[in-house]
């Protein structure tokens, strides 16, 4: 078993080039980023954590984690390029706001929106495409992820399409874990009064365990899963000092990625 490696777009080992043996053929495996520095068990296929994986809360310091599990069948030079299909190991959060309805379009401003209790810390092994996580339990690994932030605040002018409320535009990748009444999301925001002014900011906060899709509890992060909170601003009428914020989710599939063709000739 050789482990070689790649930044960006150079060769495959580095400053070292590999080519096909003169008889008998490869089979490959892989993850992304280098630095994840993951163990592996070739004999079982198995990706798995040296110490506890760390996502960092710095969300411009967001990572992709992905993994591709053992080739199928041995690659000799007579076939091209060798197919790797990858895996996310993460979650993908994104936090969207829409005006309810046409009376309440550009009469909500939001300041900022943040995740709470969200486990950063974990270890986990994979087995063929799939992994399975186990998150930390440690207090001090439950952190607040500052998704977005405006001090001048960002207008939700429209039904649609959606106000996107993030500040990386990496997205918020997390790792896959349960959603227990401590995972809430916090949103601050001002509304338009009556009297045409802007009210003192308002701060509101979810439970993301309380949030279905079709109808059934969305009570887990999952990896390869793309994960989309609407928050849905609804002004009922002037003057009645009654306005809520209704949250729906809805939930994409995380489409996988199919890394580059490997030239190894």
């Amino acid at each position: 078993m050789q482990f070689v490696n790649r930044t960006g777009s150079g060769k495959w080992g580095g400053t070292t080039s590999y080519y096909w043996p003169k008889t008998g053929s490869l089979v490959f495996a892989a993850y992304s980023p280098k630095a994840a520095d993951l163990a592996y068990d070739a004999a079982k296929d198995e990706f798995s954590t040296k110490t506890d994986y760390v996502q960092s809360t710095n969300l411009a310091q967001t990572v992709d984690l992905l993994w591709s599990p053992l080739t199928t069948t041995s690659h000799d030079k007579s076939g091209g390029a060798v197919a790797m299909t990858f895996y996310h190991a993460m979650s993908w959060v994104t936090i969207q706001a829409v005006a309810a309805n046409t009376e309440s379009e550009n009469r909500f401003k939001v300041k900022s929106v943040e995740l709470n209790g969200i486990v950063n810390k974990g270890s986990f092994k994979t087995h063929d495409a799939g992994i399975t996580w186990t998150p930390s339990t440690a207090p001090t690994d439950v952190q607040k992820l500052s998704v977005f932030s405006n001090t001048d605040y960002t207008a939700i002018e429209k039904m649609d399409p959606a106000t996107v409320l993030e500040n990386n535009p990496k997205g918020t990748v997390v790792i896959p874990q349960s959603l227990g009444d401590a995972v809430t999301l916090t949103v601050v925001f001002t509304q338009k009064m009556p009297t045409h002014e802007w009210s003192a900011d308002q701060t509101l906060t979810f439970k993301l365990s309380q949030c279905k899709v079709g109808g059934e509890s969305l009570n887990s992060w999952v990896n390869g899963k793309h994960y989309i909170y609407t928050l849905s601003f609804n002004l009922k009428g002037e003057g009645e000092g009654d306005n809520e914020i209704r949250i729906a989710p809805s939930l994409t599939d995380w489409e996988n990625v199919t890394a580059d063709s490997i030239n190894a000739q």
